[in-house]
């Protein structure tokens, strides 16, 4: 793992090293740095269709709207019994969970994703917090067993990985150090809620 994942300030060593093992059994060991994009990409693919998540394309293209995406995204949580609602604020409070996200899901507690009350679908930032957690919600239903660090990797790199991230060495550190963050933030939130 690079050393400027290290540099990115917040993240507990527990985390990281937990993250490697995880990372370590997840992509082959003999990648290389320049084999890496390549793989991410496809996995990528691989779990967009595992998710059944609708094609980017057409709005990557200019076919389509991000809110005709977004409403894609909605109709695939409906078919999948997973309600979306707006009280993000009023669930992160109730729950004691961080706040300064667009979304979260409530595995444990309503099987809902909750997102905030100006959530906007025109919003690109928004749409992917939704595609994330719509991610989190197919996998507590299909495999609630899953560990924490590849729910993190999965949903990422469905919502987030771009082929110019998995590119460029400094925006693919930033993209791991997001998922690391979150495990531990996951983490910290489930120890300080169980107190």
């Amino acid at each position: 793992m690079s050393e400027s994942i290290k540099a990115i300030g917040g993240i507990n060593e527990n985390s990281l090293n937990e993250y490697e093992k995880f990372i370590r059994t997840f992509i082959p060991e003999n990648l290389t740095q320049e084999q890496l994009p390549t793989f991410l990409s496809e996995k990528r693919s691989e779990l967009r269709v595992k998710y059944g998540m609708p094609d980017r394309q057409p709005v990557l293209d200019g076919k389509e709207t991000l809110e005709e995406y977004h409403e894609k995204l909605l109709l695939l949580a409906g078919e999948k019994e997973i309600g979306v609602v707006s009280d993000f604020e009023k669930f992160v409070q109730k729950h004691h969970l961080p706040e300064g996200a667009n979304a979260c899901f409530g595995d444990d507690t309503d099987y809902k994703i909750h997102v905030k009350k100006d959530f906007n679908p025109n919003d690109v930032p928004n749409v992917k917090s939704l595609e994330h957690e719509l991610v989190h919600a197919l996998q507590y239903k299909n495999e609630p067993g899953m560990p924490i660090e590849q729910k993190e990797f999965e949903a990422y790199l469905v919502a987030d990985g771009l082929d110019d991230i998995f590119k460029n060495p400094n925006l693919r550190d930033i993209f791991f150090s997001l998922i690391i963050s979150s495990v531990d933030g996951y983490k910290k939130s489930a120890i300080s809620t169980e107190k």
